[in-house]
């Protein structure tokens, strides 16, 4: 059956002459199991089926009456049991802590329904006394009177957690324009409504959700209506409600819908599913390859045509669609690649065709890489990236082969240079004789060697054996318990040869006899058969030494391992070896054997073991090096990033050289040598410091070149302006309204909160888009054509996910995408848990840079999302920082700082709220190196385990934290604090 997901709202409409009145409940509670559909009374009533409750969210209710067309009252009680109400309420009444029942009440029949009337106006009343705030009932709880409230302004009403904050047995009818807010009172806010309903009344239930009191049973007559078939349902059956979160079906970008609608149903334990058969979708492909990526064989300079690789491409089984395929090379330029076909015009189901892939004829020595794109509809369904070397040398390859009964060395293909020699040894095995040794196919007889000189073509060498008669003896070897001979068993000896046999006592076990041809020859090590004529025996028997034991205990701490580990029993007299292994950044510190320094080993053998002994290592985190690239801008222009910058090794810098104004680029120096008028540099596997220059020059602008006169160049700038007819939600900031020919025109978004970047088009006069990029700190920018621009901005509401999902959804796996992150780094499980929790994400897709250093802001938006903040997107620093000011963790100054260890942990410690320590650091060599506002916070931290020294006593405070540290440190914090909060 189909479902639908719906908020459940509890209205009570009629024609309402007022604005409508607004109540907010501060605590609710309630669920509704059932499924119907129908009227009460003969007017309208709708409740969805299998509606969940989602806890920790406020509720509200809205209640709109019309005001009773009869004499209204103001009222009040005489009597020490009610606070009396004058026309407009007092803004602030509070009921005593004694003596007092209810702030409005009537306990006896006064003749018909009379409705009374109390306003509040900025009213706050609370009861202490236990009991409920506004009451209409007797003792007899039969009908006594309707309860009219007319709100004005903001008002609320507070009751105990164990009472009713405003009860009624008739109708409590609100109005006015103002707030009502209902604290507390864990048996709601309406009770006993048991004939409270008339006709004519319309009920619809929505409740989004709270914790404490809600509504009490709905109870009355009323008449089910499912498929048009009616039920009915006795007055004092009850109907309980509860509410589940909304999902939100996300479709594959690969998939096509070509019939029916997306929908949801089934959503008991908040599961989602298509409410369409998957038969209704399709996919336009679902492809694969034979191979993820291509390495074509090298060539060598002056290479003629290649044999071309075949791409192999195959379409699923799983009932997808088909249609033309677009084949090329990545962006559809030029490559040093040649295709047999550009276009495939249909792959059916479990099919399958192939592309043949050619390097193209000429390439100089280099290597040659392309991407193979696959594309459907514009939208690229496969990319296989290509690989082609030419390499300078000239070689010819030697192919050397040997038959059964000996050995050519070296075996197999030998890649020779041009000109040089080769030298090939033919050996045959014991028992057989070089036949013939043949040479580029010709027979050259038995050799024992043979040397290709001055090669200069390509050659084969092909050895053959023969088997030597001889006759041959058995001697049989048998060892008792307690030891080994070797050989052991029947061996075959060649007449005239020799044999040797050892034997050997296993730990712990002496040689007793030896026996040859039954002939005792005592406790011998080993025995040799000289000049074998006849067979033979051997027979080695072995006893027990008794022998005492000692144990070894092997301790290794954070950052490698001690092998073997733990208690080793030793034989005394015996060797021990241990190897001690750092793991992926660590080092060995130091290793202790008996307590006793002795530095930095890899391994360590106790000899002749006469004694316990302990061995300990201990290891330490290897820092990563860095270098610094020196950028500098001279007049007229800046580069950004400016100054000192730090960069870790191997890693990438990019800088961008931008000029005013009224100036040029002139020339960029790197490291000291001109590369022209660059716009933009990057430094590549940065493996030393570097430095980067500009310089810039003015461009003149000035009069009439006319008359002969001395007229300057005149540089036109052009005008960006935006067009607002279509933005809402957002607004774009220019970083300038005009700009000239070939200049970077940097735009900044800035949504609204609840709302993310859509679209961003440039076009220019003619209409033509001009390429926009995003730039990784949120904004975009774009050239300047020659000519004025507009630009187009879209905004979106944003689809942020959960930091943690709900603990009855089923877990995901996840998935390692990033490349600089492997199972045997130290920090995987830790990148893992953050980026599987979505605290962090990656730089890229592919790339979660470990050992980049942390920034400020980074550090609110990871604890922003461990409280379920909703961060990312364009503003995601922006938010980041606002909720950090609000949160109290941090004053949100110098964002783009990095962040040493101190203040990583005390941001930490004052979002758990702050707690008392009781741990010291008097074990650290550099405790007094942490600031007086950190100190509690690192107490707290080493305490709970959440971060650990660095070696040799240190602790390390104003060491700056990588994104490596960051997880490991969010790791153990999370399971320390945050699992418990989840799982509650």
């Amino acid at each position: 059956m189909r479902k639908r997901i719906f908020s459940v709202f509890l209205t009570l409409c009629m024609v309402c002459t007022l604005l409508p009145a607004q109540l907010t409940f501060a605590a609710w509670t309630g669920s509704w199991n059932g499924s119907w559909y129908g009227t009460w009374d003969g007017q309208a009533a709708e409740l969805s089926d299998n509606i969940g409750f989602n806890y920790g969210v406020g509720g509200h209710l809205l209640v709109t009456m019309p005001t009773t067309t009869s004499s209204c009252y103001t009222f009040g009680t005489t009597s020490s049991d009610g606070l009396t109400i004058t026309e407009t309420a007092a803004n602030t009444d509070t009921l005593p802590n004694s003596g007092w029942n209810w702030a409005v009440k009537k306990d006896a029949d006064q003749g018909g329904l009379p409705t009374y009337t109390l306003i509040l106006s900025g009213a706050n009343i609370t009861s202490k006394s236990g009991d409920a705030v506004m009451i209409g009932k007797s003792s007899g709880n039969t009908k006594v009177m309707n309860l009219n409230l007319v709100i004005k302004g903001n008002n609320e009403v507070t009751a105990p957690t164990t009472a009713i904050a405003i009860y009624n047995n008739k109708r409590v009818t609100v109005s006015g324009n103002g707030s009502l807010t209902v604290n507390g009172g864990s048996l709601g806010f309406f009770a006993d409504l048991t004939d409270a309903l008339e006709i004519g009344d319309q009920v619809k239930l929505n409740a989004t959700g709270g914790t404490g009191a809600g509504l009490q049973a709905l109870k009355g007559t009323l008449t089910i209506s499912t498929r048009g078939e009616g039920q009915a349902v006795t007055r004092s059956d009850t109907k309980d409600a509860r509410a589940i979160k909304a999902k939100t079906i996300v479709i594959d970008p690969n998939v096509e819908l070509y019939e029916g609608d997306i929908g949801s149903y089934d959503n008991w334990g908040e599961s989602i599913k298509a409410a369409d058969s998957p038969a209704k979708w399709k996919r336009k492909y679902n492809l694969a390859t034979d191979s993820d990526s291509y390495i074509l064989p090298a060539a060598q300079v002056g290479y003629g045509a290649q044999s071309p690789v075949t791409v192999t491409i195959s379409n699923g089984d799983d009932k997808v669609a088909t249609g033309e395929l677009l084949v090329q090379f990545e962006n559809g330029g030029a490559s040093n690649f040649e295709l047999n076909k550009t276009t495939i015009s249909d792959i059916a189901e479990s099919g399958n065709t192939t592309v043949e892939v050619t390097p193209k004829t000429g390439l100089a020595v280099g290597t040659y890489t392309d991407t193979l794109q696959i594309k459907s509809d514009g939208r690229i369904v496969k990319e296989i990236p290509l690989n082609f070397s030419v390499t300078q040398q000239l070689t010819y390859t030697i192919t050397a082969t040997a038959g059964v009964g000996g050995s050519i060395s070296p075996a197999g293909n030998t890649e020779v240079n041009k000109g040089e020699n080769q030298i090939y040894s033919i050996t045959p095995n014991s028992g057989y004789a070089t036949e013939d040794v043949k040479v580029d196919g010709v027979s050259k007889g038995a050799l024992s060697s043979h040397t290709f000189s001055d090669v200069q073509t390509n050659h084969t060498i092909e050895a053959t054996f023969s088997v030597v008669p001889q006759p041959t003896y058995t001697i049989t070897a048998t060892a008792g318990v307690g030891g080994s001979i070797s050989p052991t068993g029947n061996t075959e000896v060649n007449k005239g040869e020799n044999q040797i046999y050892s034997i050997t006592p296993n730990s712990g076990y002496a040689t007793e006899d030896v026996k040859v041809d039954g002939v005792s020859k005592g406790a011998l090590s080993s025995h040799t058969f000289s000049d074998v004529q006849t067979n033979h025996t051997i027979e080695a028997t072995f006893s027990v030494i008794p022998q005492p034991t000692y144990t070894i205990t092997a301790i290794a701490g954070v950052g490698g391992s001690i092998s073997p580990a733990g208690n080793t029993e030793v034989n005394k007299g015996a060797d021990q070896s241990y190897n001690i292994t750092p793991n992926s950044g660590y080092a060995t510190e130091d290793v202790k054997v008996d307590g006793v320094s002795k530095g930095a080993l890899s391994s360590h053998t106790f000899s002749d073991v006469q004694a316990n002994h302990t061995i300990e290592a201990t290891f330490s985190v290897v820092p990563q090096p860095t270098y610094t690239i020196t950028a500098t801008a001279g007049v007229g222009g800046s580069i950004s990033p400016a100054g000192n910058t730090e960069v870790n090794k191997g890693e990438n810098q990019i800088y961008s050289v931008t000029p005013n104004s009224g100036f040029a680029t002139e020339d960029v120096k790197v490291d000291g040598v001109s590369k022209g008028a660059l716009s933009s540099h990057t430094f590549s596997d940065v493996q030393a410091n570097h430095t980067i220059e500009a310089t810039f020059k003015a461009v003149s602008s000035g009069g009439s070149s006319s008359g002969g006169g001395g007229g300057s160049a005149y540089t036109p700038s052009y005008t960006v302006t935006t067009d607002t007819s279509k933005t809402e939600h957002g607004q774009l900031v220019l970083e300038k309204g005009k700009a000239t020919a070939g200049e970077i025109v940097k735009l900044t978004p800035k949504a609204e909160a609840g709302y993310e970047i859509d679209t961003l088009v440039v076009k220019d006069e003619k209409g033509n888009i001009i390429e926009v990029t995003k730039n990784a700190d949120g904004t975009y920018s774009f050239k300047m054509p020659s000519g004025n621009v507009t630009v187009e901005t879209t905004f979106k509401e944003s689809q942020k996910k959960p930091v943690v999902p709900p603990m009855n959804e089923q877990p995901v796996t996840w998935v390692n995408t990033f490349n600089d992150v492997a199972e045997t780094n130290w920090y995987y499980d830790a990148v893992k848990f953050v980026n599987d929790k979505n605290l962090f994400e990656g730089n890229s897709e592919n790339s979660f840079a470990p050992k980049q250093l942390l920034t400020r802001a980074m550090v609110w938006t990871v604890i922003g999302r461990l409280e379920g903040a909703e961060l990312s997107g364009i503003n995601v620093f922006e938010d980041a920082r606002t909720w950090a000011i609000k949160s109290e963790i941090s004053d949100a100054s110098n964002p783009s700082g990095n962040v040493p260890r101190e203040q990583f942990v005390t941001m930490l410690w004052r979002y758990c709220g702050s707690p008392k320590a009781n741990a010291t650091l008097v074990g650290f060599n550099d405790a007094n190196e942490i600031d007086d506002y950190a100190k509690e916070a690192m107490a707290w931290a080493v305490e709970k385990g959440i971060i650990i020294g660095k070696g040799n006593g240190l602790l390390a405070p104003n060491d700056n934290v990588t994104r490596a540290e960051a997880a490991t440190i969010l790791m153990a914090y999370y399971k320390k604090y945050e699992n418990k909060k989840h799982s509650s």
